[in-house]
């Protein structure tokens, strides 16, 4: 993971969507990765230091960990293959809570797109 975010100079949210570069990140759990690890979306990826990278693995493996014991996120009609919708939606600090309050800072969270995607971000908590 690290070399291949050291290698190019896109948004940091546009390179963890490339399944060619990672594999298996939507944008839902991109916003939350990003979020949990205090990095901004459209920060270029090659600017992200060692001790981000650090952070930023670990929210990964958090993240989809957490989000895989609560069964996914269901926004409309996901379901797994028993018909059981996911739980981790209502654990979500920031997508889909655009202009509402971030839970950490109490700043608005704003909604922005990159990499054609909506993309949600506190501009308290992930500095540019």
């Amino acid at each position: 993971m690290t070399n291949a975010l050291r290698r190019t100079s896109r948004p940091l949210k546009a390179a963890l969507l490339d399944q060619s570069l990672i594999a298996g990140l939507g944008n839902i759990y991109v916003d939350e990765i990003l979020f949990r690890s205090g990095l901004h979306p459209q920060r270029r990826a090659d600017r992200v230091s060692d001790d981000q990278l650090r952070s930023l693995h670990r929210s990964i493996r958090r993240i989809l960990c957490e989000a895989i014991e609560a069964g996914g996120s269901t926004l409309r009609d996901y379901a797994d293959a028993s018909g059981t919708p996911g739980r981790y939606a209502g654990r979500h600090l920031v997508y889909g809570r655009a202009g509402l309050t971030c839970h950490k800072c109490r700043t608005s969270l704003q909604q922005l797109q990159v990499a054609q995607r909506t993309t949600v971000v506190c501009p308290g908590c992930q500095l540019l």
